[in-house]
């Protein structure tokens, strides 16, 4: 016990230096909830700067849960992430009737399609943008390997 509180501390003093973000990437309200529950627990925090829905997976309940969760000053931040390209309709649906801070996209130096629309909507809409995967899921690696560059 003494060990957690001395590790607790610790992050206290480091804490507002630190910009803390994560994901509910479940599907459900109570499930959504205990999930930030256990985050903060685990990361030993009483609050997020940014929450995301990831993977768009049961945006609508995700999204009460995150406003709430800022109206309570547990969360600073909003945000939705993709990483398939297949999902940017419903994605790009999203950006235009939600009020987000954040959104996080697959963009690789081999996938380039968020130029085409959710990159001027972002700008458009006044939301910051996080990228994932910026080498393909180790594809462009793969592709290098034992060529010289």
């Amino acid at each position: 016990m003494t060990r957690r509180r001395g590790w607790n501390s610790r992050i206290g003093s480091v804490r507002d230096k630190a910009f803390i973000a994560t994901k509910i990437s479940t599907t459900g309200e109570q499930s959504g909830i205990n999930q930030v529950d256990s985050a903060m627990r685990d990361m030993g925090t009483d609050r997020f700067d940014l929450l995301q829905v990831h993977n768009i997976r049961d945006t609508n309940t995700h999204l009460r849960t995150i406003r709430r969760l800022k109206d309570e000053g547990k969360v600073r931040y909003v945000g939705i992430t993709t990483s398939f390209d297949r999902d940017y309709p419903e994605f790009e649906q999203i950006m235009r009737r939600e009020r987000l801070d954040f959104i996080q996209i697959d963009y690789a130096l081999d996938n380039r399609n968020a130029e085409e629309r959710i990159l001027p909507l972002a700008r458009d809409r006044g939301m910051a943008v996080m990228i994932n995967l910026p080498f393909g899921r180790g594809r462009l690696f793969s592709a290098a390997r034992g060529k010289a560059l």
